[in-house]
């Protein structure tokens, strides 16, 4: 991870720590979330970092699922929920997976100032189940081998479900091309340094070709969310 990206995310982290107390105090939260931040520069060892950052945060003691999202993944429900209402709402399985919806880069040099409101051209496919991402009950994490980038391993299949039609799982790869120079080409692959020399401008043109279908779920949900918002206050 680059200087720059790990500053703006402990900037980021410390405005939001100050937003949810603010939030806790003045009673609009009942949840006391929490962000907490371990420094991980090793390259390539992305799945032992997520395994050492379950460890460290004894996160399969303090939560009941655990869902993994990297930078430019965004997860919601479909159904204008809240991802812990779905999840308490499922019976009887214990691993869920979704198949993330590949967004295309903007147009142009700039960079989105949103990427869920202005990125909403995708892949009318979603990607292949070879690289879904998923959401597990903790409890049923034994071992953290477990735990892999794409497949959760060593649980039971009856427990297990894809459910892409209520999770879904925004991926936003490429961004910009600002993005893609500044920060893709240079932060590396999160396995092997094989793959580093893959993330060139004829990566950049495949990943965004097919990104025509217009999807605007998710700005269309936010929008309707803030709506409430603003008719709950003027109430």
């Amino acid at each position: 991870m680059s200087m720059t990206m790990a500053d703006s995310i402990k900037r980021w982290a410390a405005k939001r720590k100050t937003a949810l107390m603010i939030e806790i105090l003045h009673g609009k939260t009942a949840v006391a979330a929490d962000i907490r931040i371990i420094e991980l520069t090793k390259p390539y060892q992305q799945v032992r970092h997520y395994r050492a950052t379950i460890q460290t945060f004894d996160i399969l003691q303090d939560c009941d699922w655990l869902l993994i999202a990297d930078l430019d993944e965004f997860w919601f429900s479909t159904r204008r929920l809240s991802l812990t209402a779905e999840l308490q709402a499922l019976e009887g399985l214990d691993l869920v997976y979704a198949r993330p919806a590949n967004f295309g880069a903007c147009q142009g040099e700039g960079h989105p100032s949103s990427l869920r409101r202005e990125l909403i051209l995708r892949r009318a496919e979603l990607c292949p189940p070879a690289i879904s991402k998923w959401i597990c009950r903790t409890v049923a994490i034994h071992v953290l081998s477990q735990v892999d980038l794409h497949k959760f391993h060593e649980i039971d299949s009856a427990r297990t479900i894809t459910m892409d039609d209520v999770f879904r799982m925004n991926h936003y790869q490429t961004q910009s091309r600002h993005y893609f120079e500044t920060v893709k080409m240079s932060r590396g692959d999160s396995t092997t340094a094989d793959w580093d020399r893959m993330r060139d401008w004829a990566y950049f043109d495949e990943s965004n070709r097919g990104c025509d279908m217009e999807d605007t779920l998710l700005r269309d949900l936010l929008e309707a969310a803030e709506a409430e918002k603003h008719k709950t206050k003027a109430a």
